[in-house]
């Protein structure tokens, strides 16, 4: 019966068996089914009993370098009382291991038939669960079955999938899958020519199937579409998708702001448009951001280029250098009332991917210095010689010396905002980012929508920027706070109460910061009254909203009351 099988088969691969019962916790296994032929016999063993559903084995979760999948799994297997008593009643299935587990998936194969189905969901689990439990006749038919449902009714993400179950099964990554059920018998020599050609004819199918959705997504407003679009367009550009290039440029021009600009990403990593003309467009979202929907479009747009395309702004100077100087050219008021929609698109990338754009921009604007050696008193004292040669010839060349005590770089404090001298009334005041006068305060939606500001007679303003380049790139990227001046860190630390520690890698901490963290690990606000005060003084009545809108967005109910019900929109 099954279950002497199962307990041979246990102790000839040195599994936990009857005779392991009194093992507390289950053992940790890791195996590599592809260079090991014994963790191969292994992997087949613990798949075939968990999709009989036997309580012995429970698979981790592995991911491969830099989110790849995993060529290694692991398990934790454990015999208990429970597993000799599933093994009597999956025994009607089958007398060994193979024969219960092709019982078990062709009577859920039934079972799917007689409920109208399968559905494309299904085929690709039914298809995955006969190759990962080496299965091939019944993995034959998931094949045809898959090459003719999922074409005709899968979503792009269940295509997807399919492809990537493709890619498996062609790569080798399912061992099981062209080896015979019984070890004993011998492979025939022609049996995987015919399995990789069904499996490349299958890939085609759905990934032209997979390019004709392409359109669908132009109402999109998921991450999750944008990250398909590219993952399709790497497939698609492969076998010269000259119908998805059309695709991409037709989502680029009628799309959300969130996929055209992931299609406009795309479009630049396929090479169907160049980096410095898209650079410039992304400049563009950011002058164009002068209300709320256009601020929340500048979000969404920047959510898009980054979920599909990160590293894009990272190596990609063509495409960063127009948006970095774009930031740095802008006045304190402008830049205030775009900096949380900013930091909002920005917030897509992992913490580590924003301290390394964060470490580009730095060494764009020549201000990343080595701090290796800082805290030595002869590495200091060659500085300040190559400091006062510098000035020295500045000073011979007749060039303006900034003194040491300068603030210019930096943003006033609240007292020196405060008692700045009076402004003649033929032209309007200058607003910098004074908390009491945050740049929203006089009109609700930014210095750049008040009326009659550009008929003002009197001479043309300078603009006012405070705020050092790199210190606008750490706000809008959230990293480094610890080098922000005190004006600068309270920004920071206002947006931090939304956006938090970020997600994916470096979230949990342990990335490497000079100059260290801040001290303290309290709350940063007594409660959401106190962070709305400081966001309206801040950045004015109107940002406040958009920014506590946003946090009422990703469930935070206690913003609810400080929200204003007219400036709500309806659903």
């Amino acid at each position: 019966g099954l279950g002497p099988a199962v307990e041979a088969e246990t102790e000839a691969l040195s599994l936990p068996g009857p005779a392991d019962t009194h093992e507390k916790t289950p053992r940790d296994l890791r195996l590599d089914p592809a260079r090991s032929a014994l963790d191969g016999r292994r992997e087949l063993l613990l798949r075939r009993l968990t999709a009989c559903g036997i309580p012995y084995a429970q698979e981790q979760g592995v991911t491969g370098a830099a989110g790849s999948e995993g060529l290694t799994t692991r398990w934790q297997v454990r015999w208990t009382p429970a597993t000799a008593a599933m093994l009597t009643a999956a025994g009607v299935r089958g007398v060994t291991p193979a024969q219960a587990a092709e019982g078990v998936l062709r009577g859920r194969h039934a079972t799917e038939r007689a409920e109208g189905g399968p559905t494309a969901a299904q085929v690709v689990r039914g298809l995955t669960e006969a190759a990962e439990c080496g299965l091939p006749a019944l993995a034959d038919e998931r094949l045809t079955e898959l090459a003719a449902v999922l074409p005709a009714s899968g979503t792009l993400p269940e295509l997807l999938a399919g492809l990537d179950l493709l890619d498996r099964i062609a790569a080798g990554h399912l061992p099981g899958l062209g080896a015979p059920s019984d070890p004993s018998r011998p492979k025939a020599a022609n049996a995987v020519a015919p399995l990789s050609t069904r499996v490349a004819h299958a890939a085609e199918l759905l990934t032209s199937a997979a390019v004709r959705q392409v359109d669908g997504l132009t109402g999109s407003e998921e991450p999750e579409d944008a990250r398909a679009l590219l993952e399709l367009a790497q497939r698609a550009d492969r076998l010269g998708g000259i119908r998805l290039a059309d695709a991409l440029a037709r989502l680029a021009a009628d799309g959300t702001p969130l996929i055209a600009a992931a299609a406009g990403a795309v479009r630049v990593l396929t090479g169907h448009e160049e980096a410095e003309t898209f650079g410039v467009r992304v400049a563009s979202w950011v002058d164009a951001a002068v209300d709320s929907p256009s601020r929340a479009a500048l979000t969404a747009r920047l959510t898009g280029v980054l979920t599909a395309a990160g590293p894009l702004l990272t190596v990609g100077v063509a495409a960063l250098d127009p948006l970095l100087h774009r930031v740095v050219e802008l006045d304190d008021a402008a830049f205030l009332t775009r900096l949380p929609a900013l930091r909002g698109g920005f917030d897509t990338l992992s913490p580590a991917a924003r301290d390394r754009l964060l470490g580009t921009v730095e060494e764009r604007l020549g201000e990343r210095v080595d701090l290796v050696g800082a805290d030595d008193p002869a590495e200091l004292a060659r500085r300040a010689v190559a400091d006062l040669a510098a000035r020295d010839l500045l000073t011979a060349l007749g060039l303006p010396v900034p003194s040491p005590g300068d603030t210019d770089r930096h943003p006033p404090s609240a007292s020196a905002t405060t008692t700045r001298p009076p402004v003649s009334p033929a032209y309007p005041r200058t607003t910098g980012i004074s908390p009491a006068t945050g740049p929203d305060t006089a009109s609700g939606s930014g210095p750049e929508t008040a009326p009659g500001l550009e008929t003002v007679p009197g001479p043309e303003r300078t603009p006012v920027r405070t705020l050092a380049p790199a210190d606008r790139w750490r706000l809008v990227l959230g990293r480094r706070p610890d080098q922000l001046p005190s004006g600068a860190a309270r920004l920071a630390t206002a947006l931090d109460e939304l956006y938090g520690a970020g997600r994916g890698e470096g979230s949990r901490g342990g990335l490497p910061t000079p100059g260290g963290s801040r001290g303290g690990r309290e709350a940063p606000f007594p409660g959401v009254r106190e962070w709305s005060e400081e966001l309206a003084a801040l950045f004015g009545p109107g940002v406040r909203e958009e920014v506590l809108a946003a946090a009422a967005a990703t469930g935070r109910q206690d913003v609810l009351t400080e929200l204003d019900p007219a400036a709500a929109t309806p659903s």
